[in-house]
């Protein structure tokens, strides 16, 4: 077969959510001593963004091919049930292989997608979303909340080290050194600028910090200057054994721009080393809008939705599937600082919320409070079978877990007889696929699902899933 001329090849490193499964045997080897060269046709787009081919009734996984490409590879690792290779060249290009906007891609970790075309990223995520829920019993059609393919993230997690500033590599400790990332806001765009001068100047190369960005969002009700939080973690304040030289602290607390908030420098242990020179920004130095009249305050270190647009459409699809009414109690599991809890019981539900973190859960209070809502936190591990709330007296539901979902609660649900209406917003199609189908066992069925495109470029999904038992 003729080669093509004129794609370009993007070389990732291998995927370490495919070696993360079970069948990647803790502490083994699996890299190959002699690499096999093979030509192979791309048949698919795995949910980790690498391309799919089959060799010898195997599958095998290749990041940067895609679906209907013939490739060259050479085999890399070779596991229980599946091998990973790295992309050689493309021999027939796929149609929808695009130009990358960005020049850091294929070796930023960040982005998987770029050299896929935009509206073919979405097509695909969203079949690999309909195949799950379908799986899960449900045969409608899905809905979509669209998003900008760029410049949608309202913070960042970024490193420096050996003197570079910038993003981690793929799957690595390296860091790759950047001036400006398109999936990020102007503001944190402008942030990045101001801070890599000022670390190159202030900071030792010898140290290596965490740095994470947070910009205040108001969408609803725009402001002049956006307020960017900063906060600092230390991962090594230089060679072991010798003592930290940390005067470049108060020469990089003193010289920060004042539209930045530094929220603290930490050391590699979490203790303060701002506290020595100066007050740390305030807690509501950063506000989240959620709807015209509610706000969350944070901090860079708390977790917040990355796409806040999309994160305006989720909430008002929750109330809407919710239906929230005064003299009803709805459960927010998974609650984080209250992006649900305060919009419900704003529309006059009481609302009871759960969560892991006592900091947190202490400062939703506080939110919660200050809006005079009926909202009552509970800090509890909502993955400890011991620490499972009571659901009586619940009627409605909304849950949104981290990657790995929510069997066991799902297994306490299924059982529970007073809550009839659920709202499932997840990160991951395998665990929302599974907890779906514990529900189902328990008697309620999918009503309506909705894509989200919460980020683009990447191979990351979010879905919105409403159950009911009637």
């Amino acid at each position: 077969m003729k080669r093509r001329g004129g794609p370009q090849i993007f070389k990732a490193t291998r995927h370490k959510h495919h070696r993360s499964q079970k069948n990647a045997e803790p502490g083994k080897d699996h890299s190959v001593a002699e690499p096999e060269t093979l030509q192979l046709l791309i048949e698919g787009l795995s949910e980790q963004g690498a391309g799919v081919a089959r060799h010898k009734d195997r599958p095998v996984f290749i990041a940067g091919a895609l679906p209907g490409e013939q490739v060259e590879v050479k085999i890399q690792g070779r596991f229980r049930r599946h091998d990973e290779a790295e992309l050689v060249s493309v021999i027939e290009a796929s149609p929808d292989r695009a130009q990358p906007s960005c020049e850091y891609f294929g070796r930023c970790g960040g982005c998987q997608l770029q050299h896929l075309a935009e509206p073919k990223q979405a097509k695909i995520k969203h079949e690999q979303l309909q195949r799950r829920v379908r799986a899960a019993g449900f045969d409608g059609e899905l809905e979509v909340i669209e998003s900008p393919f760029f410049a949608y993230r309202h913070r960042a997690r970024l490193a420096y080290s050996r003197g570079k500033f910038g993003f981690r590599a793929a799957n690595a400790k390296d860091v790759v050194a950047i001036e400006q990332c398109p999936l990020l806001s102007d503001p944190l765009n402008q942030t990045i600028q101001q801070l890599k001068s000022l670390i190159s100047e202030n900071v030792p190369d010898t140290v290596s910090l965490e740095c994470l960005l947070s910009e205040s969002v108001a969408t609803f009700s725009p402001i002049t200057e956006t307020p960017v939080g900063v906060l600092f973690r230390v991962q090594s304040f230089g060679k072991k054994g010798s003592r930290p030289d940390k005067r470049w602290v108060a020469r990089l607390s003193s010289e920060l721009p004042e539209n930045l908030c530094l929220f603290d420098i930490e050391d590699d242990a979490g203790k303060s080393e701002l506290s020595e020179y100066q007050e740390s920004a305030g807690d509501s130095a950063l506000q989240y809008q959620l709807t015209e009249n509610l706000a969350l305050a944070f901090t860079p270190a708390d977790f917040t939705q990355v796409n806040p647009l999309v994160n305006h459409a989720m909430i008002a699809t929750v109330c809407e599937w919710l239906n929230p009414e005064a003299g009803e109690t709805i459960a927010d599991f998974f609650c984080g600082l209250g992006n649900f809890s305060l919009p419900i019981a704003a529309k006059g539900a009481a609302v009871r919320s759960f969560d892991l973190g006592a900091d947190m859960i202490a400062r939703a209070v506080k939110q919660a409070d200050f809006y005079e809502l009926a909202i009552d936190y509970l800090c509890c591990d909502l993955f400890d079978a011991k620490q499972t709330p009571s659901l009586r007296g619940i009627s409605k539901a909304v849950l949104d877990p981290p990657r790995a979902g929510a069997k066991q609660l799902c297994e306490e649900i299924a059982q529970s007889r007073d809550l009839q209406k659920l709202v499932y917003v997840s990160c991951s199609p395998a665990s929302l696929q599974r907890d779906l189908e514990i529900l189902s066992r328990g008697g309620f069925k999918i009503k309506a699902v909705k894509a989200a495109d919460m980020f683009p470029q990447t191979h990351h999904q979010e879905a919105m899933v409403l159950l009911s038992r009637d």
